[in-house]
């Protein structure tokens, strides 16, 4: 299951599915509480699917290929869907259709509103307008509106702007805000939907990258506008366009007298239009609202940092002043209440660590986060009025919870080191008012896809080392279900800021993968990696590679203690990051046996400006850190076998950082050998790619790490 929502009545929670033959091709089913069945509304189980042409993912288009590159979504089928309010009624966006379904007690209505087969060019970026009237998307890089409540005028349309090309954009997320700061939409509206907030990004001054685009039948030349590091930005404003006079309006330009910015998040409330910016240094984040009396835009919250702040989503409006948000400026992050004109002085009982606010009510702020241990991802409720927290979720392992509007029911997806993810509903507070009341729970039981294979699942435990400032750095081990007298290690390594790795969930297929194949496998969270707070992130600052190896090696002395893994005998993998981590430690430490690394980054004045200079500054502010952190100067150090993939498509880490790479292991005369991927991008999520790109891996590592015996 993936993506739930609840109806405004929650009468129904709607949620996607992928069918029975072909998971990966989502369904929209709802579960009715009044009859406690889960139904499967479109399409019909007896039906094809939709208007999909069961080959969706080769007629997109690029623009709508890099969109799901940067959502990382690679479904087919129903894609997203959004309640209408106050109606049993559902907008769903399938294949570039936009379509509604009225769902009644007997049968479902569907309508559909905008049919990709009829028209010249697709769109993209749909979205409902509040009070459900307009029906927003962009085309050929221009903003449209189509009044969805007039049969009458359901083939016409409101074109908002006229200048959309190729180097102009309207209404959609850019590169930058899709790829590394998480802000997926471009256009917003207001709550009585008269006013309609849009982007405009202009890529004229970013760098053209002339990239070939190697696909299995076309090779392509692309000049892709690519911002690398301490190059140019795109320019990017906000507008305001009103649709009752057709005015449109600026509001914010992210350059302003030699001043640069980041349009980081958009929130659009009841009580108005607020903003978060960055400086591109991004030391400061700043919430700022657009006050309605002078038009100007009032800063209402600043944090500040001497390394870098970091983004989120936790934007909760209380009422028609006050605000919830989460600040990490004390080094944990924290819920913070704010108004108009200051912070609130009131002291809120919360865990620890806030991972995220998921909603609020009169009396309760409901936060996701930990208090024991960052390993667990638990729901707390959070009086406003100063009263000790309770933590609703019980059952130890990582719990993502997503409530109803009026926060009296959620869903929470849980699981854990021995539990596969499952799905519980439950009533926000039992007739007591104290602990939920479960109403739903989903059972692993013999239709559970994975119970074929709970025989041979290899279980994982968790730990942690000490890095040598006493800071507790977590670990997850995963032993195969039979385990030679002395099991290959093969490290699994990710290593970047922004993800955690070692949670107390249900291992995943690649894990599972090496470790049916007789490899014990190690994940590791070192310094730098996320949810622990600035303390244990900024070790990295300007100097990536060197204390997130450090920490890796502390995995492997662990090893040392562990009676059934072969210490002497390990081979990393990872992908992206976790590709420039094989890299350096492969060159730093030849405790590594073998290593394959995945579409990484060799040289970071190669990234894009964002990510790249959260972490390391400037290029010409920074120049020792960029060297001391590019793996083409440490190249001539490798002494253990290399596997280099990249994917011959990739917009986000160019496949240049691999043939530079390629380049100096030559230069160097390394030995290494190469699997390319035709027409593959960045996650390399086409069925045929993962099938051989693991295939490959698994003969590589056994060639290199396992002893003849245990072939």
């Amino acid at each position: 299951m993936s993506k739930f929502a609840w109806s405004e009545s929650t009468d129904y929670l709607g949620y996607l599915k992928g069918n029975n033959t072909q998971h990966n091709s989502l369904c929209f089913h709802v579960w009715a509480f009044k009859t406690n069945q889960h139904i499967q509304i479109y399409p019909r189980p007896d039906e094809p699917q939709g208007n999909s042409s069961g080959n969706e993912i080769d007629h997109l288009t690029d623009a709508e290929k890099a969109d799901r590159e940067r959502q990382r979504n690679f479904t087919t089928g129903v894609r997203d869907f959004f309640w209408f309010q106050g109606r049993h009624k559902v907008l769903l966006l399938e294949d570039g259709n936009a379509l509604t379904v009225e769902i009644s007690e007997n049968s479902e209505r569907v309508e559909l509103l905008y049919d990709a087969k009829t028209r010249k060019t697709r769109a993209s970026g749909f979205q409902l307008s509040p009070t459900n009237r307009y029906l927003s998307y962009v085309r050929d890089n221009d903003l449209y509106v189509r009044d969805i409540s007039n049969p009458q005028s359901i083939d016409g349309e409101i074109r908002i702007t006229t200048d959309g090309d190729e180097v102009v954009s309207n209404g959609l997320a850019d590169f930058i805000a899709a790829e590394e700061m998480h802000r997926h939409l471009g256009h917003w509206w207001s709550k009585d939907d008269k006013k309609l907030y849009f982007t405009k990004v202009d890529t004229s001054k970013v760098q053209i990258s002339t990239r070939t685009e190697i696909n299995a039948d076309q090779t392509r030349s692309l000049e892709q506008r690519y911002p690398y590091a301490g190059e140019d930005n795109a320019d990017s404003k906000l507008f305001e366009y009103d649709l009752d006079s057709s005015v449109t309006r600026e509001l914010w330009r992210n350059k302003i007298e030699g001043n640069e910015y980041y349009l980081s998040r958009v929130h659009v409330t009841k009580s108005g239009l607020y903003i978060q910016t960055q400086d591109r240094l991004q030391r400061n984040l700043l919430l700022k609202k657009l006050s309605a009396d002078s038009g100007e835009w009032v800063e209402l919250h600043r944090e500040s940092s001497m390394t870098w702040t970091n983004l989120s989503d936790d934007f909760i409006e209380l009422d028609s002043q006050v605000l919830a948000i989460t600040d990490e400026s004390d080094d944990q992050r924290k819920v913070t209440l704010i108004n108009n004109t200051s912070l609130f002085s009131r002291e809120l009982d919360q865990p620890a660590f806030v991972n995220k606010i998921v909603s609020a009510d009169d009396n309760f702020i409901y936060v996701e986060g930990w208090d024991a241990t960052p390993v667990e991802n638990h729901l707390f409720r959070v009086p406003l009025n100063g009263e000790l927290k309770t933590q609703l979720t019980k059952l130890p392992g990582w719990h993502q919870t997503t409530f109803s509007r009026d926060s009296a029911f959620y869903v929470d997806q849980f699981t854990s080191t021995q539990v596969p993810m499952m799905t519980i509903v439950c009533n926000t507070a039992s007739s007591d008012g104290k602990e939920p009341k479960i109403i739903y729970q989903e059972n692993i039981n013999d239709l559970h896809p994975y119970k074929p294979f709970i025989g041979s699942h290899a279980d994982s435990e968790i730990g942690f080392v000490q890095s040598h400032d006493e800071t507790k750095i977590y670990y997850k081990l995963t032993k195969p279900a039979k385990t030679a007298t002395k099991t290959p290690i093969i490290v699994y390594v990710y290593g970047g800021p922004g993800v955690q790795k070692v949670k107390n969930e249900w291992s995943s297929m690649v894990v599972q993968l090496f470790a049916q194949n007789g490899f014990g496998v190690l994940e590791l969270d070192n310094r730098g990696s996320s949810n622990r707070g600035r303390s244990f992130e900024q070790p990295i600052y300007k100097s990536l590679g060197g204390v997130e190896i450090e920490d890796q090696l502390l995995g492997l002395d662990m090893l040392k203690e562990i009676d059934w893994a072969d210490s002497e005998n390990v081979g990393i993998f990872g992908h992206s990051y976790g590709g420039y981590m094989t890299l350096m430690g492969l060159c730093q430490s030849t405790r590594f046996c073998a290593g394959v690394s995945v579409a990484p980054v060799s040289d970071w004045r190669l990234y894009d400006t964002h990510y790249t200079e959260r972490y390391m500054g400037l290029p010409i502010d920074n120049e020792e850190g960029y060297a001391k952190s590019n793996v083409i100067n440490q190249i001539h150090t490798l002494k253990s076998p290399l596997l280099l993939m990249h994917g011959m498509a990739d917009d986000n880490v160019l496949f240049t950082h691999s043939t530079l790479l390629m380049s100096a292991l030559q230069k160097h005369g390394k030995d290494f050998d190469l699997m390319t991927y035709p027409g593959a991008k960045h996650s390399m999520q086409e069925e045929h790619v993962s099938i051989h790109r693991f295939r490959k891996i698994l003969s590589f590592f056994n060639f290199h790490l396992k002893r003849p015996a245990d072939l």
